[in-house]
């Protein structure tokens, strides 16, 4: 789930565990109430797994996570390189003036599960609808 950019929360894996438990049949001290492991099993379990960690993710959009395609990357230096060809100003002229870091929403992201020495981990913003 961490390499499609939908981590797993820690309530997610907890109700998994739950889940595993149950359709296993195996014996266990989970919360029947909530339907989920506890807070030391997970800590437990992120002790016995030392290549996993909880990490806080940053925000990716849906379009951008979808546009993100070998293609759509060298066509834009393609047009970029030709660019720079026909305006012909010195290095030190170029500026780069990229709005897309800005964002209007904040939101506060769910820690979610990860490799551990992964440099970046993602979580989407926001979905893309499909028509019905």
């Amino acid at each position: 789930m961490d390499q499609r950019n939908c981590g797993l929360r820690h309530q997610d894996i907890k109700r998994m565990a739950f889940q595993l438990a149950i359709r296993n049949g195996l014996k266990h001290v989970f919360n029947q109430e909530k339907s989920e492991a506890g807070k030391k099993w997970l800590r437990s379990f992120l002790k016995r797994h030392p290549v996993i960690s909880m990490r806080t993710p940053e925000g990716i959009s849906a379009a951008r996570v979808k546009g993100f395609t070998s293609e759509n990357v060298e066509r834009f230096f393609n047009i970029y390189e030709s660019e720079l060809r026909e305006v012909n100003h010195p290095v030190h002229r170029i500026f780069s003036d990229d709005e897309t870091g800005i964002t209007t929403v904040q939101h506060r992201h769910s820690k979610v599960v990860s490799m551990r020495g992964k440099k970046e981990v993602a979580s989407p913003t926001s979905t893309v609808l499909s028509p019905v």
